[in-house]
C-alpha cells in the first residue's frame, strides 16, 4: 500500500498472487519486505519471491522471479528487504530448507544477490548457504562492503560480509 506522505492519503497498491505451494508461500503470510523506496522507484520481495520494481505511481518497471530464473526454493516464504549501494539492488533470496527442515532442495541457488536497478539484470550472486534456516534476514550496503545477517545454528545470527 502507498500512502501520501504530508497527510496519509490511500494512493495505490500491489497484490501478488499466492504460490500454489503452500510450503513456499504460507497461507495467510503476504509480503513480508520492507520496501526500498529510491530515485522514484520502490523495490519489494513479493510473497512470490520476486524482487520486482515499481514506479512511486505503482507501474511495474521489472521483475526478477527468483525461483524461475535462479532456481531458488524458499523456505515458507521470502523475507528479504532490499538494499541499495552503487547502482545495485542486494536482496537475500530467502533459498532455504525444504518443509521438514531435512534436506535443501536448490543447494546450488544463490542465497544473496545484486541486481542492476535499472535493469533488474543479476550482477552477481553468492551461494553461502549458512545452515539455509530461511534465507538471509537482512542485508547492509555501506562504503564499498556488504553485510549479511543469516541465522546460525544458535539462533543468535551471524554476520558475514564481503568487499564489493
Amino acid at each position: 500500500m502507498c500512502f501520501r506522505e504530508s497527510d496519509g492519503k490511500f494512493l495505490w497498491q500491489q497484490t501478488n498472487e499466492k504460490l500454489a505451494d503452500s510450503n513456499k508461500d504460507w497461507p495467510e503470510t503476504g509480503v513480508c519486505s520492507a520496501p526500498l523506496v529510491e530515485g522514484g522507484r520502490v523495490y519489494y520481495v513479493t510473497n512470490r519471491c520476486e524482487l520486482a520494481c515499481l514506479d512511486t505511481q505503482g507501474k511495474s518497471i521489472w521483475k526478477l522471479d527468483m525461483i524461475k530464473e535462479l532456481g531458488v526454493s524458499p523456505h515458507n516464504k521470502a523475507a528479504s528487504s532490499p538494499a541499495s549501494y552503487g547502482g545495485l539492488v542486494f536482496v537475500g533470496t530467502s533459498n532455504g530448507r525444504d518443509v521438514d527442515n531435512k534436506r535443501v532442495p536448490a543447494p546450488k541457488a544463490p542465497a544473496l544477490i545484486a541486481v542492476d536497478q535499472k535493469t533488474g539484470k543479476l550482477a552477481w550472486q553468492v551461494n553461502d548457504p549458512g545452515d539455509r534456516d530461511s534465507g538471509w534476514a537482512m542485508v547492509l550496503a555501506r562504503g564499498g562492503h556488504y553485510r549479511r545477517r543469516g541465522a546460525s545454528g544458535d539462533g543468535r545470527g551471524r554476520w558475514l560480509g564481503a568487499r564489493l
